[in-house]
């Protein structure tokens, strides 16, 4: 009898353990989602940073982004340089898009960059484009 006693103890003990270490696995992905999650608004930070230091360091962006707001014929330098930076802003959004799909960012960011985009999809030359 005493030695069922003590196999019976052991088996909870067990039971315990695996799911102690079960829950210990659980809390231990949740802090590894959060720190991705971390890393990836830094890194969409960091390369939003970097975009726009593109479009005001690069041909004068400033004033290609007022020309091509206000619908103003560009130079084919000006259009290039606005074309690529275009495909690098669409890129980003396509990334924002994924992470926000995967779960890595919310909702109201992607919201957000639709708000801030908006302004440049409605002109007629990025229609054009």
């Amino acid at each position: 009898m005493k030695t069922a006693n003590w196999k019976d103890i052991a088996e909870l003990i067990g039971i315990a353990a695996i799911v102690g270490s079960l829950i210990f696995v659980g809390l231990e992905m949740r802090q590894t989602r959060v720190i991705a999650m971390a890393a990836a608004y830094q890194a969409r930070t960091d390369s939003e940073l970097n975009i726009q230091q593109m479009f005001d360091d690069t041909y004068g962006m400033i004033e290609l982004r007022r020309k091509f707001r206000a619908g103003e014929p560009l130079t084919a330098t000006e259009q290039i340089s606005l074309d690529k930076t275009h495909e690098v802003r669409f890129m980003y959004l396509e990334n924002v898009h994924y992470q926000v799909e995967i779960g890595m960012l919310s909702d109201e960011i992607w919201r957000a960059q639709m708000l801030g985009i908006k302004g440049i999809l409605l002109t007629s030359n990025f229609q054009q484009w």
